[in-house]
């Protein structure tokens, strides 16, 4: 891929709430351009997203109906430019399960704290060039433990009022996101 047409995957445990949310989010706030893909570490295959997630994404205008599970494989992994999870624990099973992923797999939110610190991404500079600079120093031991500040809580089974918070979350960590990483593109009004 391009740096002009990046590819996402928005991981989270079983591919039904979080995941696809987010990538959905992403995927709007980026357009046509982007490969956004979402998928669960324990994920069974071609469940339905519960109606809770299909009526808050719906208030945003988001159709995800025809959301099907899917698990995450080395192909996805390989093909990503990044990697965004929901929480330090996808993180750590992932760059166990998938060597070398570690510099490009991130929490949305620990991603957004990093390059808030960094700054935007300079127009000269590639998703990976940023990506490095975001993440140097990093290491796997800073990920121990779950950490509010890094996790998004997982709304599933939690009721509607969960699931817009999550959504909620989501949405501000996907605009902080696409305004560091992407600082020219923009979402539509009121996706946000």
């Amino acid at each position: 891929m391009t740096d002009r047409t990046p590819s996402l995957v928005v991981v989270c445990t079983a591919n039904l709430c979080r995941s696809p949310m987010a990538a959905a989010l992403l995927a709007l706030a980026l357009g046509p351009g982007a490969a956004v893909r979402s998928a669960g570490l324990d994920a069974d295959p071609g469940r339905r997203p519960t109606d809770d997630v299909v009526q808050t994404m719906a208030a945003r205008g988001i159709d995800l109906r025809d959301h099907r599970s899917r698990a995450l494989d080395a192909d996805t992994i390989a093909g990503a430019d990044v990697v965004l999870t929901m929480t330090r624990e996808h993180v750590r099973r992932i760059a166990v399960a998938h060597s070398g992923s570690f510099p490009r797999t991130f929490t949305l939110r620990e991603l957004v704290r990093r390059a808030g610190d960094t700054g935007r991404r300079p127009p000269d500079a590639t998703l990976q060039e940023w990506l490095a600079l975001v993440g140097r120093d990093r290491k796997a031991t800073d990920l121990l433990g779950g950490d509010p500040a890094d996790d998004i809580a997982d709304p599933y089974g939690h009721g509607p009022a969960a699931h817009e918070r999550a959504a909620i979350d989501l949405a501000s960590a996907v605009d902080a996101f696409v305004g560091l990483a992407f600082p020219g593109s923009s979402a539509p009004p009121g996706v946000r």
